[in-house]
């Protein structure tokens, strides 16, 4: 106890300031945890799903190098005539690894970079991956990736 009083007046004659880091926040456990984030943010997001092995339209939930988890949601400022998915609003997918995560931002480049029918806005945060719909402004996508960087990854 004398110690920690000690480090405290000696910080406070320093003018030392201990400010908690992004570190020592807690990560995200998985997509929806990052959803709902996205959410206590403010971001206009509506209708939500969360996906699984059955029902993931690309079927790479939990399969070998693909995601651990993964939402998508409806953003109010996008057309609603759309299927729910990126195109709608956004996605969140969690992988296991930093490096599957990586790989999985440069091949949904690829592909967004074949074709404009296909073009996103896609964001990384250590082991997610975070996908919005390219009929947001890049002011308003910026908004989700703003979000990411704050998370710890």
């Amino acid at each position: 106890m004398r110690l920690l009083i000690a480090t405290l007046a000696v910080l406070g004659m320093t003018g030392c300031v201990l400010l908690p880091d992004a570190s020592a926040q807690e990560r995200p456990a998985d997509a929806a945890t990052v959803l709902d984030l996205l959410k206590a943010r403010g971001l206009p997001i509506g209708e939500t799903v969360t996906y699984t092995a059955e029902s993931d339209p690309n079927k790479l939930l939990g399969r070998p190098g693909g995601y651990a988890s993964k939402v998508a949601w409806r953003d109010s400022r996008v057309t609603p005539d759309t299927e729910m998915g990126v195109s709608a609003g956004g996605s969140v997918e969690m992988f296991d690894t930093v490096e599957s995560a990586r790989a999985r931002k440069e091949y949904v480049s690829k592909i967004a970079a074949s074709s404009p029918l296909f073009s996103e806005y896609t964001f990384v945060q250590g082991r997610i991956v975070v996908r919005v719909s390219h009929d947001l402004t890049p002011e308003q996508a910026e908004q989700y990736a703003a979000v990411l960087r704050d998370l710890p990854s």
